[in-house]
Protein backbone atom coordinates (compact mmCIF):
# COMPACT_ATOMS: atom_id res chain seq x y z
CA UNK A 1 0.00 0.00 0.00
CA UNK A 2 2.49 2.32 0.69
CA UNK A 3 4.80 1.60 -2.38
CA UNK A 4 1.37 1.96 -4.57
CA UNK A 5 0.66 5.67 -2.78
CA UNK A 6 4.04 6.57 -3.29
CA UNK A 7 4.74 7.73 0.38
CA UNK A 8 5.57 6.39 3.94
CA UNK A 9 2.89 4.87 5.93
CA UNK A 10 4.85 3.56 8.49
CA UNK A 11 7.90 5.17 10.98
CA UNK A 12 10.46 2.98 11.60
CA UNK A 13 12.56 3.65 14.88
CA UNK A 14 15.49 1.97 15.84
CA UNK A 15 13.85 1.39 19.39
CA UNK A 16 10.68 0.58 20.36
CA UNK A 17 7.22 -0.25 18.34
CA UNK A 18 6.70 1.18 14.41
CA UNK A 19 4.27 3.81 14.48
CA UNK A 20 1.92 4.98 11.95
CA UNK A 21 2.01 7.88 10.30
CA UNK A 22 -0.72 10.19 9.79
CA UNK A 23 -2.37 9.12 6.58
CA UNK A 24 -2.13 5.79 7.58
CA UNK A 25 -4.17 6.48 10.63
CA UNK A 26 -7.02 8.11 8.46
CA UNK A 27 -6.70 4.95 6.20
CA UNK A 28 -7.05 2.26 9.03
CA UNK A 29 -10.10 4.20 10.13
CA UNK A 30 -11.15 3.74 6.71
CA UNK A 31 -10.38 0.20 6.57
CA UNK A 32 -12.02 -0.68 10.23
CA UNK A 33 -15.43 0.63 8.98
CA UNK A 34 -14.79 -1.90 6.18
CA UNK A 35 -13.67 -4.62 8.71
CA UNK A 36 -16.92 -3.99 10.42
CA UNK A 37 -19.50 -4.66 7.91
CA UNK A 38 -17.30 -7.97 7.04
CA UNK A 39 -17.83 -8.41 10.30
CA UNK A 40 -21.60 -8.01 10.44
CA UNK A 41 -21.78 -10.29 7.47
CA UNK A 42 -19.59 -12.69 9.21
CA UNK A 43 -21.66 -12.72 12.05
CA UNK A 44 -25.41 -13.02 10.18
CA UNK A 45 -23.52 -16.08 8.19
CA UNK A 46 -22.71 -17.99 11.48
CA UNK A 47 -25.97 -17.22 13.30
CA UNK A 48 -27.51 -18.67 9.59
CA UNK A 49 -25.87 -21.76 9.54
CA UNK A 50 -25.11 -22.16 13.28
CA UNK A 51 -21.64 -23.33 12.98
CA UNK A 52 -18.68 -21.83 14.97
CA UNK A 53 -15.92 -21.34 12.55
CA UNK A 54 -12.39 -19.24 11.62
CA UNK A 55 -9.79 -18.33 13.45
CA UNK A 56 -9.48 -17.03 17.01
CA UNK A 57 -6.33 -15.36 17.93
CA UNK A 58 -5.91 -15.68 21.89
CA UNK A 59 -2.58 -14.34 23.60
CA UNK A 60 -1.86 -15.52 27.28
CA UNK A 61 1.08 -15.39 29.49
CA UNK A 62 3.41 -18.20 28.70
CA UNK A 63 2.48 -20.45 31.77
CA UNK A 64 -1.25 -20.11 30.69
CA UNK A 65 -0.84 -20.80 27.87
CA UNK A 66 1.46 -24.17 27.84
CA UNK A 67 0.19 -25.40 31.22
CA UNK A 68 -3.41 -24.39 31.33
CA UNK A 69 -4.43 -23.43 27.64
CA UNK A 70 -2.91 -26.12 25.54
CA UNK A 71 -3.73 -29.19 27.57
CA UNK A 72 -7.58 -28.27 27.70
CA UNK A 73 -7.97 -27.05 23.98
CA UNK A 74 -8.90 -30.53 22.60
CA UNK A 75 -12.10 -29.62 24.62
CA UNK A 76 -13.00 -26.88 22.35
CA UNK A 77 -11.73 -28.03 18.75
CA UNK A 78 -13.31 -31.28 19.15
CA UNK A 79 -16.92 -29.24 19.87
CA UNK A 80 -15.89 -27.05 17.07
CA UNK A 81 -14.08 -29.08 14.67
CA UNK A 82 -14.41 -26.09 11.85
CA UNK A 83 -12.80 -23.67 14.86
CA UNK A 84 -9.16 -22.94 14.36
CA UNK A 85 -7.49 -21.27 17.50
CA UNK A 86 -3.83 -19.70 17.45
CA UNK A 87 -2.64 -19.90 20.84
CA UNK A 88 0.46 -16.54 21.27
CA UNK A 89 2.24 -16.88 24.60
CA UNK A 90 3.42 -13.67 25.22
CA UNK A 91 4.33 -11.97 28.07
CA UNK A 92 3.86 -8.68 27.00
CA UNK A 93 0.78 -7.33 26.06
CA UNK A 94 -0.40 -7.07 22.50
CA UNK A 95 -2.66 -4.88 21.32
CA UNK A 96 -6.43 -6.21 20.67
CA UNK A 97 -7.22 -2.73 18.90
CA UNK A 98 -4.49 -2.96 16.33
CA UNK A 99 -5.69 -7.14 16.12
CA UNK A 100 -2.45 -8.68 17.21
CA UNK A 101 -5.74 -10.98 18.83
CA UNK A 102 -8.57 -11.20 19.14
CA UNK A 103 -9.02 -12.51 23.20
CA UNK A 104 -6.78 -11.92 25.66
CA UNK A 105 -5.74 -13.35 29.38
CA UNK A 106 -4.12 -10.96 31.32
CA UNK A 107 -3.59 -10.65 34.84
CA UNK A 108 -4.53 -7.66 35.71
CA UNK A 109 -7.09 -4.85 34.78
CA UNK A 110 -6.17 -3.40 31.34
CA UNK A 111 -5.08 0.43 31.45
CA UNK A 112 -5.45 1.27 27.84
CA UNK A 113 -7.82 0.69 24.59
CA UNK A 114 -10.80 2.40 26.01
CA UNK A 115 -14.40 1.82 24.56
CA UNK A 116 -12.59 -0.26 21.94
CA UNK A 117 -11.65 -3.42 24.34
CA UNK A 118 -14.42 -4.87 26.76
CA UNK A 119 -12.72 -6.45 29.68
CA UNK A 120 -14.47 -8.69 32.74
CA UNK A 121 -12.84 -10.58 35.27
CA UNK A 122 -13.08 -13.94 35.51
CA UNK A 123 -11.09 -15.15 38.00
CA UNK A 124 -8.13 -15.54 40.68
CA UNK A 125 -4.68 -16.80 40.68
CA UNK A 126 -3.65 -17.85 44.20
CA UNK A 127 0.70 -18.36 44.17
CA UNK A 128 2.67 -20.17 47.06
CA UNK A 129 6.43 -20.93 47.41
CA UNK A 130 7.32 -24.12 45.35
CA UNK A 131 10.93 -25.42 45.04
CA UNK A 132 12.26 -28.75 43.93
CA UNK A 133 11.47 -31.61 45.96
CA UNK A 134 14.42 -33.04 46.78
CA UNK A 135 16.10 -29.58 47.98
CA UNK A 136 15.13 -28.67 51.30
CA UNK A 137 16.51 -25.19 52.12
CA UNK A 138 16.62 -22.63 48.77
CA UNK A 139 17.94 -19.38 46.98
CA UNK A 140 14.78 -17.47 45.75
CA UNK A 141 14.66 -17.03 41.93
CA UNK A 142 15.26 -13.61 41.13
CA UNK A 143 13.49 -11.22 38.36
CA UNK A 144 15.42 -9.21 36.18
CA UNK A 145 15.13 -5.61 35.78
CA UNK A 146 12.76 -5.36 33.28
CA UNK A 147 10.18 -8.02 35.17
CA UNK A 148 10.26 -6.46 38.28
CA UNK A 149 7.12 -4.82 38.21
CA UNK A 150 5.56 -8.18 38.59
CA UNK A 151 3.75 -8.75 42.27
CA UNK A 152 5.65 -12.12 42.27
CA UNK A 153 8.56 -10.60 41.62
CA UNK A 154 8.59 -7.70 43.92
CA UNK A 155 7.23 -10.37 46.79
CA UNK A 156 10.45 -11.89 46.10
CA UNK A 157 12.48 -8.73 46.22
CA UNK A 158 11.72 -7.79 49.60
CA UNK A 159 12.23 -11.37 50.91
CA UNK A 160 15.84 -10.68 48.86
CA UNK A 161 16.50 -7.14 50.71
CA UNK A 162 15.35 -8.58 54.19
CA UNK A 163 18.00 -10.77 54.21
CA UNK A 164 16.98 -13.94 52.39
CA UNK A 165 19.69 -15.37 49.76
CA UNK A 166 19.09 -14.84 45.92
CA UNK A 167 19.82 -17.87 42.77
CA UNK A 168 22.40 -16.65 40.48
CA UNK A 169 19.81 -16.69 37.91
CA UNK A 170 17.28 -14.33 36.83
CA UNK A 171 14.01 -14.90 34.85
CA UNK A 172 11.93 -12.80 33.03
CA UNK A 173 8.04 -14.94 33.63
CA UNK A 174 6.68 -17.45 35.79
CA UNK A 175 6.94 -19.99 33.23
CA UNK A 176 11.17 -19.90 33.53
CA UNK A 177 10.96 -19.12 37.11
CA UNK A 178 8.79 -22.72 37.21
CA UNK A 179 11.68 -24.75 34.61
CA UNK A 180 14.05 -23.03 37.00
CA UNK A 181 12.64 -24.35 40.01
CA UNK A 182 11.92 -27.79 38.75
CA UNK A 183 15.41 -27.83 38.28
CA UNK A 184 16.95 -27.23 41.41
CA UNK A 185 18.26 -23.56 41.17
CA UNK A 186 16.06 -22.50 44.28
CA UNK A 187 12.50 -21.20 45.58
CA UNK A 188 9.42 -18.97 43.63
CA UNK A 189 6.34 -18.14 43.39
CA UNK A 190 3.91 -19.81 40.88
CA UNK A 191 0.76 -20.15 40.93
CA UNK A 192 -0.93 -23.43 42.91
CA UNK A 193 -3.36 -24.91 40.49
CA UNK A 194 -0.04 -25.03 37.93
CA UNK A 195 2.45 -25.77 40.09
CA UNK A 196 0.78 -28.40 41.79
CA UNK A 197 0.72 -30.46 38.77
CA UNK A 198 4.13 -30.92 39.08
CA UNK A 199 6.12 -33.81 40.42
CA UNK A 200 8.83 -31.93 41.05
CA UNK A 201 8.11 -29.67 43.24
CA UNK A 202 7.17 -29.24 46.45
CA UNK A 203 4.79 -26.25 48.41
CA UNK A 204 6.25 -24.46 51.20
CA UNK A 205 2.93 -24.07 53.43
CA UNK A 206 4.69 -21.55 56.13
CA UNK A 207 4.63 -18.83 53.05
CA UNK A 208 1.18 -19.44 53.16
CA UNK A 209 -0.76 -17.60 49.87
CA UNK A 210 1.87 -14.58 49.61
CA UNK A 211 -0.08 -13.00 46.63
CA UNK A 212 -3.13 -13.45 44.30
CA UNK A 213 -3.56 -12.16 40.64
CA UNK A 214 -7.04 -11.35 39.05
CA UNK A 215 -7.20 -13.17 35.50
CA UNK A 216 -8.75 -10.88 33.02
CA UNK A 217 -10.41 -11.93 29.80
CA UNK A 218 -10.02 -8.94 27.40
CA UNK A 219 -12.06 -8.64 23.81
CA UNK A 220 -12.39 -6.17 20.73
CA UNK A 221 -15.83 -4.15 21.18
CA UNK A 222 -16.37 -4.95 16.88
CA UNK A 223 -15.58 -8.88 17.18
CA UNK A 224 -17.75 -9.49 20.62
CA UNK A 225 -21.05 -11.36 18.28
CA UNK A 226 -18.62 -13.54 16.29
CA UNK A 227 -19.41 -17.40 17.21
CA UNK A 228 -16.05 -18.39 16.89
CA UNK A 229 -14.91 -15.77 19.49
CA UNK A 230 -18.42 -16.11 21.88
CA UNK A 231 -17.33 -20.06 21.58
CA UNK A 232 -13.78 -19.55 22.47
CA UNK A 233 -14.43 -16.52 24.73
CA UNK A 234 -16.79 -18.88 26.84
CA UNK A 235 -14.24 -21.89 26.74
CA UNK A 236 -11.65 -19.45 28.28
CA UNK A 237 -13.91 -18.45 30.94
CA UNK A 238 -14.49 -22.11 31.73
CA UNK A 239 -11.24 -22.94 31.62
CA UNK A 240 -9.83 -20.30 33.65
CA UNK A 241 -12.67 -19.67 36.00
CA UNK A 242 -11.50 -20.64 39.79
Amino acid sequence: LSRALGEDLILRHARGRPQLTDTARAIAEQAEVMERAADSVAVLAGQASARVTGVVRVTATPILTNRVLTPAIANLTKIHPELMVELIPAAHNLDLVMREADLAVRLARPKTGGAAVLARKIGVLNYGVYSAASKTVQPWIAYEDGSAALPQAKWIADRVKAGDPAARVCVADAETAMAAAENGLGRTVLPIRIAETSIKLTQDDSYGAPIHRDIWLLSHAAHRDRPAVRAVASWLTKTLAI
